[in-house]
Order: structure tokens, then C-alpha cells, then sequence
């Protein structure tokens, strides 16, 4: 190469762990040099690859991460300062612009490619890292927000999520156990609604047949009352006529007399048939209700006291691991996961 060894360049390239790229001095007339001559400049770029595939990152540790982001921060750099000496060139030999522009280009693109290829160990760690991150935050956000208990899942694989999962996973499952019997509760209250309003439509039945039979009565009475003014009228004006027509108007008049009679016996016999039924209806439907009542609160006071009790032992359990010198967070995960099934041949008995 004329002019300038393209291995003096690159004599420092690896000094130590790191590049030394970027502490290169170069003036003017190097550059052109370097520039002009293609052969040079691949040979150059050449040798910073062969660099960048040697190059052997290790990502077990943050040093050793920065030292990855340090050797492409370096070969960025050295591509800075190549294009900036190109450039103040074309300013002092016009004619070579074209050449120049080419070499910056190559420079541009190889070594841009160069230090993304350099740094692409630690750009993959680094999207692997986000999406296992965002990952465990969307299965966080579903323990969070499930709706429904029998889907709520058990967190497991959650690696250093696996503490807010747990403790995610317990709030839920509380909350969704509370709304369950909330849900419960109203269901029943409803029951008893409807048993409410079924009685107030057996007693309105009731007063419609009494308010019934009640206007046939008094229809009957005002019927006979028209029959009897009548017939008085009747004796009255027919007063001269033969004996044997008042007699039979008279029969006439007490056979229909008999007949309203009997008809109101008959109502009121209804009448009674229809309260006995009525009462009848009630007294089921109370004794019906009173039965739904008593299950509903011997079920609560049976779930409550079972819940008082469970709690008692597990209290006791905690106690007792707390005397043999387990700490209290150990002690109550320690009861949680014998609860939870979680721990093989070990139970509560309660």
C-alpha cells in the first residue's frame, strides 16, 4: 500500500479485552490515501471483521455485557471518525468526490454492519430478556383480572415473578371466594322475594273470590226484595181476584223464595271452600319458605363455624413452627402450601 501501511491500523485494533479503534490517530493525507486505494480499505474492513467474528461474547454477567456494547461502541466510532476525515477531503480535491463517496458508503454500511453483527449477542439477550419479562407481566395481569374462580390457574414457572404471583394468585382467589357467596346470598334473598310475592297473589285471589261471592249474595237479596215488593204489589191490585189464583201465586212465589234460598246456601258454601283452600296455600307456602330459610342459615352458620375451626388449627400449626424457631413469612407459607395440597404425603388434619 503507498503511502500508508494498513496494518499500522490495526496493530492496536484488539490491545486487551477491548478495541482500540477509536484512539488511532490519522491525518489528512492517510485518509485520502486509504480512500483511494480499494484494496486497502477491504483489507482494512477485512481485518475488523475477522475481529468481530473472533470476538467470543459472554453474557453471564453486566460487565461482560458492557464489554459487548464497548466493542461495538468502539467500531461505531472508528466508522465516525473515517467518514469525518472522508468527508473534510472532499473539500480540499473536488475531483475525487466521487471516489470519496463510494468509500464512505462502503464505510457507512460495512462497518454499521460490523458493529450490529458485534453487538448482536447482547441485542438478542437483550429481546429474549424483554419478552420473557412481558411474558410473566401479561400472566400476572390475567391472575389479576380473572372473573370466573374455576379459571383462575395456579401461578408456577414465574422464576423471579414467582413471589408477586403467589401473592397475586391469593388476593384473587380470596376475592372471587367472597364474590361467590355474595352471589349466593342474593340468589336467596331473591328465593324469598318470590315467596313474598306469591302469598300477596294468594291473598289478593282470596279477596277476589270473597268480593265475588260477597255481590252474588247481595244480588240474590236484592233480587228477592224486588220479588218480594212485587209480589205484594201483585196481592194488592189482584186483591179481587178468584182464591185459587192468589193461592197459586203464592206457591209460586215461595218456591222461588227456596230457590234464592238454596242458592245462597250455595254460595256461602263456596265461599268457605274457597278461604279453607286459600289458608291452605298459605300455610304451605309459609312452611315452604320457612324450610328454604332455615337450610339457607344453618349453611352459613355450618360454613362459618367450619371456617373458624380451619382457621383455629392452621393458627395452631403456625404457632408450633414458630416455636421450633421457623420464621413467621416461612411458617405461613409453610401452612399455605400444606393447605394448597402442595407438599406430598403432608396434611392438616381438621
Amino acid at each position: 500500500m503507498v503511502g500508508l501501511d494498513i496494518s499500522y491500523l490495526l496493530t492496536q485494533l484488539y490491545g486487551g479485552e477491548t478495541m482500540q479503534l477509536a484512539k488511532i490517530e490519522l491525518n489528512d493525507e492517510q485518509v485520502v490515501l486509504l480512500l483511494n486505494n480499494k484494496d486497502a480499505l477491504d483489507k482494512a474492513i477485512g481485518d475488523v471483521r475477522q475481529l468481530v467474528d473472533e470476538f467470543e461474547p459472554d453474557l453471564s454477567n453486566g460487565v461482560n455485557r458492557k464489554k459487548i456494547a464497548s466493542f461495538s461502541a468502539e467500531i461505531s466510532a472508528m466508522k465516525v471518525k473515517l467518514v469525518k476525515l472522508a468527508k473534510s477531503t472532499i473539500e480540499a480535491d473536488r475531483k475525487k468526490i466521487a471516489a470519496v463517496n463510494s468509500s464512505i458508503k462502503s464505510i457507512e454500511k460495512e462497518f454499521s454492519d460490523l458493529r450490529d453483527a458485534a453487538r448482536k449477542p447482547l441485542t438478542d439477550w437483550e429481546n429474549g430478556e424483554k419478552a420473557r419479562v412481558d411474558r410473566h407481566t401479561t400472566a400476572l395481569d390475567e391472575i389479576e383480572n380473572c372473573e370466573e374462580l374455576d379459571l383462575l390457574i395456579e401461578p408456577v414457572d414465574f422464576e423471579e415473578y414467582q413471589d408477586q404471583a403467589d401473592l397475586a394468585y391469593l388476593k384473587r382467589k380470596r376475592f372471587l371466594i367472597g364474590k361467590k357467596e355474595a352471589d349466593e346470598l342474593a340468589k336467596a334473598e331473591a328465593a324469598e322475594l318470590e315467596v313474598l310475592r306469591a302469598e300477596k297473589a294468594v291473598r289478593d285471589a282470596e279477596d277476589k273470590v270473597k268480593a265475588d261471592e260477597l255481590a252474588k249474595i247481595e244480588e240474590a237479596k236484592a233480587k228477592e226484595a224486588d220479588d218480594e215488593r212485587l209480589r205484594k204489589e201483585g196481592e194488592h191490585k189482584a186483591q179481587e181476584e178468584a182464591e185459587k189464583k192468589s193461592k197459586a201465586d203464592k206457591i209460586a212465589a215461595e218456591k222461588k223464595l227456596l230457590k234464592v234460598k238454596l242458592e245462597r246456601e250455595q254460595a256461602e258454601k263456596r265461599v268457605l271452600e274457597a278461604e279453607s283452600r286459600a289458608k291452605e296455600a298459605e300455610e304451605k307456602a309459609k312452611v315452604d319458605q320457612e324450610s328454604k330459610v332455615q337450610k339457607l342459615r344453618d349453611d352459613e352458620a355450618k360454613r362459618k363455624a367450619d371456617n373458624a375451626h380451619n382457621k383455629n388449627i392452621q393458627n395452631e400449626v403456625f404457632k408450633s413452627l414458630s416455636n421450633l424457631g421457623v420464621s413467621k413469612d416461612d411458617a405461613i407459607k409453610v401452612v399455605v402450601a400444606i393447605c394448597d395440597g402442595k407438599i406430598p404425603h403432608v396434611s392438616i388434619k381438621f
